[in-house]
Order: structure tokens, then sequence, then C-alpha cells
């Protein structure tokens, strides 16, 4: 190979490493969306059964005072989901982003991919021609010595 193959096998190294980059960096923020899909749950269902725990309270008879800070709690629990719920949808998009730019990076290699299997391929004829050449003079040489040697025997 020349120099010129073997910068552009550099640059194809490059890419995949990038790409390979880019791809971890997808997993690593689809496991925080994961993580905060979790948190959602978990706080949803905490708020569920912190509002049980008023209801039951409420039956059993509970000051005004207590009441209030039962409600000021779930209405705390209640931002805090709201919080999670754009947390959420902020990290979707960002998701989206990382692997958008995971399936460029992945586009870039597979386009170098098949220019480097091009080049090889033309290489491959022209070895192929030269070797034809080189083996069509070896029989056209080979032909005339015999004749020669038939013609001078």
């Amino acid at each position: 190979m020349n120099h010129h193959s073997d910068s552009f096998e550099t640059l194809h190294e490059l890419a995949v490493q990038k790409m390979d980059d880019k791809a971890k960096v997808v997993a690593q923020t689809e496991a925080n969306l994961t993580q905060a899909s979790k948190q959602l749950e978990m706080l949803g269902e905490y708020r569920l059964d912190y509002i049980a725990r008023l209801q039951a309270r409420l039956k059993e008879g509970m000051s005004s005072a207590q009441c209030v800070n039962f409600q000021r709690f779930i209405s705390t629990l209640e931002e805090a989901l709201g919080q999670q719920r754009a947390i959420i949808t902020q990290l979707g998009k960002q998701v989206e982003k990382e692997r958008e730019a995971w399936f460029e990076s992945r586009r870039e290699v597979n386009s170098m991919q098949a220019l480097i299997d091009r080049r090889k391929q033309e290489q491959l004829k022209i070895a192929n021609r030269q070797e034809q050449k080189m083996n069509d003079e070896f029989a056209a040489r080979a032909y005339f010595a015999s004749r020669r040697q038939a013609s001078g025997s």
C-alpha cells in the first residue's frame, strides 16, 4: 500500500474510534434516562403512598395543621414529579441527539470503508493485470524459445 492508503486507513481507524466513543455516550445517556424514569416511578409511588396515608389519617381524625402539612408535602411531591418529567423530556431529547450523532459517525465510517474496499479492489485488478502481463510475456518468451530451439535443432 502506498502512503496515501496508509493515511486513509489511519483516518478510518480514527473514525471508528469516534463512532465507538459516540456509542458509549449514547449508552450512558440512555442509562441516565432509565435511571430518571425509575426515579419518576418511585416518586409517583411515594406520592400515592402518602395520599393513602393522608386518607387513612383523615378517617382516624387529625388536626387541620396536620392536614395542611400533609397537603403541602403532597404538593412538594407533585412539584418534584413535574421536575422529574422535565428531566426525562430533556434526557429523551439528548438521547435522540446522541443517537443521531452516532448514526452520522457510523455513516462516515461506512463510507470510508466502502472507499477502502473500492481502492483494494482497484489495486487487486491492477496487480492481476500486471501478473497476467508477466505471464503472457513469460509464455511468449517460452514459445519463441521453443520455436528457436525447434528450428535450430
